[in-house]
């Protein structure tokens, strides 16, 4: 069902899901839309936190159908990843959609995104809302190696525990590094 909503986190593979999907004539907005426009982290972050529904009107991905790279970070101003604070949103705005969770060994998670531009690991380092019990597991503190892939693992039991809590829903769930997922996304669900 659509809209899709890749619900991966930055460098797991939300380029590769967004060319692929593109490459088989959907219609997919990654970041922002290629028509241009405003990013649509900071438009779904403002969207999200004021109850504004359908979340992505007039964010880019209202009008297609796989929306991936939603994050803002702006580091340590907000570290937004509406799969993380906002899945109820979406649910509320679209709850027939399909979220699609490509998943990768969370230990080449942390590397890609330490080697990613300008060091991103540094960078939500300093996030001080990178996940919504932050504050109360770590407190102010710089968060360490550790912390960031413990929030990776957090993120992907949070997502499949969403979905398995809206079955309205359709739940995919493929593996990055898999030579099956563009197999597995043919079968279940697109062409």
């Amino acid at each position: 069902n659509y809209p899709v909503f890749v619900a991966s986190l930055y460098k797991s593979g939300t380029t590769t899901i967004h060319s692929y999907f593109k490459c088989g004539g959907q219609e997919s907005v990654h970041y922002k839309p290629d028509t241009g426009g405003p990013r649509t982290g900071p438009c779904l972050q403002r969207r999200i936190q004021n109850k504004m529904y359908p979340v992505f009107q007039g964010c880019g991905g209202d009008t297609v159908d796989i929306d991936t790279d939603n994050a803002y970070l702006n580091s340590p101003k907000s570290c937004f990843d509406p799969s993380v604070h906002g899945l109820g949103a979406i649910y509320e705005s679209y709850p027939n959609a399909t979220i699609l969770l490509a998943t990768r060994n969370v230990d080449k998670w942390v590397d890609s995104v330490d080697r990613y531009r300008f060091g991103k690991l540094s960078f939500l380092q300093d996030c001080p809302d990178l996940w919504p019990t932050q504050q109360e597991e770590i407190g102010n503190r710089k968060l360490n190696r550790t912390d960031i892939r413990n929030f990776y693992l957090w993120h992907t039991n949070h997502v499949r525990a969403f979905a398995k809590a809206h079955p309205s829903m359709t739940y995919i769930e493929v593996e990055l590094e898999s030579e099956e997922t563009a197999s597995v996304l043919e079968e279940l669900y697109l062409y």
